[in-house]
Parts: C-alpha cells; sequence; structure tokens
C-alpha cells in the first residue's frame, strides 16, 4: 500500500493526476508555532506515520456517512487529538489563509488600482497568478489525497476505526445513531414532527397509546358513534332531498309521506274527521260565502290594476306635460333672443341711413 504525507512540503505538486474535487474535502493541518526559520527546518515532523486502519464494515456504508446527508452528524462526533492548547488563539488554516489572500487581492483590486503605478499594477498582477497556481495546487493535492483514501479503503473491505494523525472516529457509534435517527424519523412519520407540537414525543406517544386503548375497549362508545353517524347521513339524505323537493311537487309529497310515520297519519285523519263533523252542517253556506268573497276579491284585483294602469297613464301625461313646457320654455327663450337681436339690426340700419342721408343732404346743397 502507498501512503502520502499530507504534512511534507517538498511534494512535486505536478505529478499530482487530476480528480474531481466537487465533493466534500476533509483534511487537517498542525497548529502553528512562531519558530525560527533555522528550527523549522531542523525541527522533524510529528506526523510521519501512516494511516492505521482494522477491519470493519463495508466501504459503501462508511461512504455514504461521509459523503451523504450524515456527513454532518459525522462532523459533530469527530475525536480531535494531538492538539496543542498553548496558544489560545486558533490556527489559521491554509484554505482560510488562501480566502484571505484572495479578499485582500480583491480589495487592491478594486478601489486602489488607479492610484497604482505600472510596475506595482504588473506585481499585483503576477501575484495573483501566482495565488491561482498555488490554490489549484493546493485542491489538486487534497483531490488526490482523498482519492488515494478512497481506493486504499475499497481495496480493503471492511473497516471497524479509522485513525488519521490528527481525528479519528468510531463508524460502530455513527451506525448506532443514524439507526436511531431512523427510527425516531418512523416515530414522527406517525405521530407528526415536533415542529407541528408542543409536546415531547413521549407524551405524544402515550395519548396516542391512552386514546388507542379507550377506543378498543369501550363497545358502547363506539356503538354511539356508530348510530351518530348514521344520524348525520341520513339527516344529510334528507336535507338534500328537501332541497330537490322545493321544485317537484310529486318528490316533496314523496319525501313527506317517507318522513310521516304511520300514526301520525293516522292521527291527522282523525283530527280532520272531527273538523268536518264540527262544520259539516254549515260548510255549504261556508263554501258559498267564500265562493262570493272570491268574486269580489277578484273584482277588487281587476279595480286595482285599473286604478294602476291610470296611475302609469297620469304619470306619464305629466312627463309628457314637463316636457312640453320645457320645450315650449326652450321656444320662447329662443324667439326672446331672436326678437332682441332684430331690434338691435334695426337700430343699427336706422343709424346707417341716418348718416347715409347726412352725407346726401350737402351734395344736394350744392
Amino acid at each position: 500500500m502507498e501512503f502520502i504525507d499530507i504534512s511534507a512540503d517538498d511534494g512535486n505538486i505536478d505529478d499530482l493526476g487530476e480528480i474531481d474535487t466537487s465533493g466534500q474535502e476533509v483534511y487537517e493541518c498542525a497548529a502553528l508555532e512562531e519558530l525560527d526559520q533555522e528550527d523549522i527546518q531542523d525541527k522533524p515532523s510529528n506526523y510521519g506515520g501512516s494511516l492505521d486502519y482494522e477491519s470493519a464494515t463495508p466501504i459503501k456504508e462508511t461512504r455514504k456517512m461521509m459523503e451523504g446527508p450524515g456527513l454532518e452528524k459525522l462532523m459533530n462526533n469527530l475525536v480531535i487529538a494531538n492538539t496543542s492548547y498553548n496558544n489560545p488563539i486558533a490556527p489559521e488554516s491554509v484554505e482560510k489563509r488562501l480566502l484571505r489572500i484572495e479578499k485582500e487581492l480583491e480589495d487592491i483590486s478594486g478601489d486602489q488600482l488607479r492610484d497604482l503605478s505600472p510596475q506595482t499594477a504588473q506585481k499585483l498582477k503576477d501575484t495573483k497568478g501566482l495565488y491561482s497556481q498555488v490554490s489549484k495546487a493546493y485542491k489538486d493535492r487534497l483531490g488526490t489525497i482523498r482519492k488515494v483514501l478512497t481506493e486504499e479503503l475499497e481495496a480493503d473491505g471492511e473497516l471497524e476505526m479509522i485513525s488519521l494523525p490528527c481525528i479519528a472516529f468510531d463508524t460502530k457509534d455513527m451506525r448506532r445513531l443514524l439507526n436511531l435517527e431512523r427510527r425516531v424519523h418512523n416515530i414522527e412519520t406517525l405521530v407528526g414532527p415536533r415542529e407541528l407540537t408542543d409536546k415531547s414525543l413521549a407524551t405524544e406517544l402515550g395519548e396516542l397509546a391512552a386514546q388507542a386503548k379507550l377506543i378498543h375497549n369501550d363497545s358502547e362508545t363506539l356503538d354511539q358513534f356508530h348510530r351518530r353517524v348514521q344520524e348525520i347521513e341520513k339527516e344529510y339524505e334528507n336535507s338534500l332531498l328537501g332541497r330537490k323537493s322545493k321544485d317537484d311537487r310529486v318528490l316533496h309529497r314523496h319525501a313527506v309521506d317517507q318522513m310521516e310515520s304511520q300514526e301520525s297519519r293516522v292521527n291527522e285523519l282523525y283530527r280532520y274527521l272531527g273538523v268536518l263533523k264540527k262544520y259539516g252542517p254549515i260548510l255549504p253556506q261556508l263554501t258559498n260565502r267564500i265562493k262570493e268573497i272570491n268574486g269580489i276579491s277578484m273584482k277588487q284585483t281587476e279595480s286595482l290594476n285599473i286604478i294602476r294602469t291610470i296611475d302609469v297613464s297620469i304619470e306619464d301625461l305629466q312627463k309628457q306635460v314637463q316636457q312640453w313646457e320645457e320645450v315650449t320654455q326652450t321656444m320662447e327663450q329662443k324667439l326672446t333672443a331672436q326678437e332682441v337681436e332684430l331690434e338691435e339690426n334695426i337700430k343699427y340700419f336706422n343709424h346707417t341711413v341716418a348718416k347715409l342721408e347726412d352725407r346726401i343732404r350737402p351734395s344736394n346743397s350744392c
């Protein structure tokens, strides 16, 4: 097996192959310490060792945890080791450093580019090119490391513990967490998510269990519920039948016959029989009086219709009279205006004739 030491800085970046860097990247860096250049050259690397691995679960499950939705949960369970806590300030990673350099270059290129001299502008351009090369080489190197790690894991099959120089995590705990999350998700699909209620999941399950137990053991409540449902259904059907029977007399009579019981019909017949016995002797006289009253009512209706017609005619005549009055007033105003205009024309004509006579008189005297 071949390993790549990610702490070594003398590797040839050009020899690394191109891979897809669009996925998630996992990398690490050592803590920064302020040392002299000679101390940095003489100090040995702390991460010269190789990766330790043991047999564990298949690589497909591990890849799902590292690249799928479980990545966020995986990062929360990482065990950070061999980290120096002497310096309270967190070390700056290579990625953060590159981002900071990129931001500073953008700030310089924005507003201050006009005030720079040609030499300084050329240096800035060269610096941008160098930054692009370093950033590309950094991404390619991380991608190559990830590819090598993936190929090694696929070749080894199952892993139980994955160890990195500064990072270690147990896949068994992650599998337990994923299994627990799946079970919680299945329960939430039955009782609803926690965002919809203020009660805890245990309380919701207890209430559901109590309601189910009550329904299963209380047959009387179920019978009452069934009868009430039947009554509501019957009332609903009768309401629809009543709406339809408003326009259909036959259907209305049929609906009334269905709603009335046999006993109520018999009682109604007895009531009619009592009324008939009471008013039987005078019924012919009442009939004649009703006919006479009906005739009088019809004549009154005719008279009322005639009066309404006359009233409408009078209103029409009043409207016509009003219109004629308006027309007459308009004609009178126009005639008055023409009379005034004619008088003015006559005055003007007389004045003109007088002037002409005055002109003619001197000529006749001569």
